[in-house]
């Protein structure tokens, strides 16, 4: 007598007719049990009623597990919607490691698994353990253990995870079947570049990267394999390598995306593009450089939404957070930002902008490149092929009637005097500029030619900052201070005798790394009597730095990275590698 078997499953070897009670599998009996899981999920996560609604119309929509459009919205993180998804069905949450691809039965093909959001984390001759993002559907367990044959288990896996195992194994795959010359032949790589696996690769990566609070993904191509990175809170951090093949066929296709030459190999291109990231419309800025190994890329993701640029979100102290407000309540002269390159002095001026950028003032930028956009703001982007260098917008700036004037970098003598220019007729200017500390910013400008009595009655103040990797606040550990960090603290000011310094230990929502997010370490003066004499007469900066200790509000930037490491924010190995004590 021939046994029942399940309904037929997409992807599934083996599939027949089903029982002779079958479940509704009608599209609107279909909507509604999507529907009602997904409310079940919404309840478990405890979202607001927008958010419930937003995933339950999204769900019908998309006809895709409640778990898998909960975290492409973003709605939580992947680990608490894993957790909740959980508690609703008979999966417990896989607490192993990440799972790497497994090659399951044959009878589960590797399109049945991606398609319903499945991966194998083990098999053997006695039993089969699934990961599923979402177990809530009865008829997928039940075709699942038809098709295995023997005892399955099932766990419950974040999104996030499922990702990164199915992200490595389209690689592979794909990996595998490219030549070994296929960078070599443009129109190839062109048509690889279209592939599905490339596509759905370079997708994953961007939203693992964008999970993961990557800043930069790097693609290096070496020898015999292509290296991919994150770079998070300043650290690069490997990811999963690519064959050399495939890793040329993911570089084609972020120059496709880009709108860059892909024959081109030999020449440095820079682009951008835009793509939307787990329901987040994210810039892409692109970079490509040749090596001798090949091309190798790296793509800045900037988030457009959820950013809150206000001088007090940054982090700063109260200290600085006052001296700043005050610079930019003048009507008119020059305030620097300086700092090395990544140090966020762009996140900085951006959110000064944001606090003078009214209805009653006219706003103008020039940058290389523009990071983010906004409303009220008038941006324009260097563009030296066609003639718009910092130099050049800026004197058309300053017939254009503006207020405030933010200048990207301050890199040449030109644009150096035009900004002292725009300062001295009545404009309000904020610049970058690249020195090791704020009190070096004079000398830096009058070495670029600005005559030192010019800029002593045009500059209202300048900052220095730095970022350090903030200790994670559900690992991090106290730590006993030895004498000669309690020597070096008190020799920059900082009374040992409250210190509470912690160090990294890691856990699994840090990834082990013990360090989530960056702090702003800084330190800012504001232009009075005595300093203004003291720049014209061109005194060292020595004198100035010695200066600015007597003033009661500046707090300088190791006394200030100290500050922090005693309070526990930041480990002292962090504030050595970012300030250099």
């Amino acid at each position: 007598m021939p046994q029942p078997v399940p309904p037929s499953l997409p992807g599934v070897a083996g599939d027949a007719s089903g029982p002779s009670v079958a479940p509704d599998l009608t599209l609107p009996a279909l909507s509604r049990r999507l529907a009602e899981a997904a409310k079940a999920l919404a309840g478990a996560l405890n979202l607001e009623p927008a958010g419930r609604e937003r995933l339950r119309a999204a769900v019908v929509e998309a006809g895709q597990p409640p778990a898998v459009v909960a975290s492409r919205l973003a709605l939580a993180p992947d680990e608490a919607i894993a957790a909740a998804s959980a508690s609703l069905h008979d999966a417990p949450l896989w607490d192993g490691p990440p799972p790497a691809p497994i090659a399951g039965p044959a009878a589960l093909n590797d399109k049945f698994l991606a398609e319903n959001y499945a991966l194998v984390l083990d098999d053997s001759a006695e039993r089969l353990e699934i990961g599923l993002v979402d177990a809530g559907s009865v008829e997928l367990r039940r075709g699942v253990q038809f098709a295995a044959g023997k005892p399955v288990s099932f766990r419950t896996v974040p999104f996030n995870l499922w990702r990164a195992a199915r992200t490595a194994a389209v690689a592979a795959q794909a990996g595998a079947a490219a030549e070994a010359d296929l960078a070599q032949d443009a129109e190839r790589l062109r048509d690889f570049a279209s592939d599905a696996p490339v596509v759905r690769y370079l997708d994953g990566l961007l939203e693992r990267a964008l999970q993961e609070r990557a800043s930069d993904i790097h693609l290096e191509q070496k020898a015999d394999r292509c290296l991919v990175r994150f770079r998070i809170d300043g650290d690069l951090r490997d990811v999963d390598p690519l064959s050399s093949a495939f890793g040329a066929g993911v570089i084609a296709r972020i120059k496709v995306l880009a709108d860059l030459d892909v024959a081109s190999v030999r020449a440095p291109q820079d682009g951008r593009a835009t793509a939307a990231i787990r329901g987040a419309p994210t810039d892409l800025r692109i970079s490509t450089t040749p090596t001798v190994f090949g091309e190798s890329a790296v793509v800045r993701l900037l988030v457009r939404h959820g950013l809150d640029f206000t001088v007090d979100s940054l982090g700063f102290d109260q200290g600085f957070r006052d001296s700043l407000s005050q610079q930019l309540r003048k009507p008119y002269g020059l305030i620097l930002v300086t700092g090395p390159t990544g140090s966020g002095k762009t996140t900085t001026l951006y959110a000064a902008l944001r606090r003078l950028a009214t209805r009653q003032r006219k706003v103008l930028t020039i940058e290389d490149p523009i990071e983010y956009v906004f409303d009220g703001i008038n941006q324009t982007q260097v563009n030296e092929a066609a003639g718009v260098t910092f130099a050049s917008a800026l004197r058309a700036f300053l017939r254009h009637d503006p207020d405030v004037i933010l200048v990207g970098e301050i890199r040449d003598s030109e644009t150096a005097h035009l900004a002292v220019q725009a300062a001295l007729t009545g404009h309000l200017v904020l610049a970058t500029l690249h020195t090791n500390d704020a009190a070096t910013a004079p000398a830096r400008l009058a070495d670029m030619g600005v005559e030192r009595y010019l800029l002593a009655g045009v500059l209202i103040g300048a900052s220095a900052q730095r970022l350090a990797p903030k200790l994670c606040e559900a690992c991090k550990t106290p730590r006993t201070m030895t004498a000669e960090e309690g020597a070096l603290f008190s020799a920059h000011g900082v009374d040992p005798a409250g210190a509470r310094l912690h160090e990294a230990a890691g856990c699994r929502a840090c990834a082990g790394t013990g360090r989530a997010g960056r702090l702003p370490l800084g330190e800012i003066f504001t232009v009075d009597e005595t300093v203004e004499r003291m720049i014209s007469t061109g005194a060292p900066t020595a004198d100035i730095r010695h200066a600015l200790a007597a003033q009661p509000a500046f707090r300088p930037l190791a006394q200030d990275a100290l500050s922090r490491a005693a309070a526990g924010e930041v480990s002292l190995d962090d504030v050595f590698r970012a300030v250099g004590l």
